[in-house]
């Protein structure tokens, strides 16, 4: 089952279109690239991981492996638009709503989630099985140290 969240509150179209790409496309090219295979690009290892997948001017694609336990502490993405694609697995989702409350959901293999600008959201692998997922980003992210100053695990 593929869910998408394309509301007018999470899809941001840019001041230039140019420049950046839609939640709403950046959710289509996560799916694309998690049906293609891609997880093969990322290293072998039993420590979370990533590698990049496709990048252009308008955004970057990552796949990122999960080992049970793993996951980022909540972090936002500079202002960029991201999707993500579940790949393989479940992962624990805890995010800032609109209304400043922080809710959880589960994003199972399939799932794509579109997210707006200001996004800001925490993201664990409970489970006993690694998982693999796509995060697409636009524009690329500048700065990358999130992936590890905010990593537990």
């Amino acid at each position: 089952m593929t869910e998408t969240h394309a509301t007018s509150e999470n899809v941001h179209h840019g001041d230039d279109p140019a420049t950046e790409a839609s939640a709403t496309l950046l959710g289509l090219i996560a799916s694309g690239l998690g049906q293609s295979g891609v997880e093969g690009l990322v290293p072998a290892g039993t420590t979370r991981r990533w590698a990049l997948a496709l990048e252009s001017d308008i955004y970057e694609a990552w796949v990122i492996a999960w080992p049970a336990g793993s996951g980022l502490e909540m972090h936002d993405h500079e202002g960029s638009t991201a999707a993500m694609y579940v790949v393989r697995g479940s992962l624990r989702e805890r995010y800032v709503d609109a209304d400043g409350v922080v809710s959880v959901r589960w994003l199972h293999e399939g799932d794509v989630v579109e997210m707006h600008r200001d996004h800001r959201h925490e993201v664990i692998n409970l489970g006993l099985d690694e998982v693999v997922s796509v995060h697409v980003y636009s524009p690329p992210l500048e700065d990358q140290t999130f992936r590890e100053t905010k990593a537990f695990r």
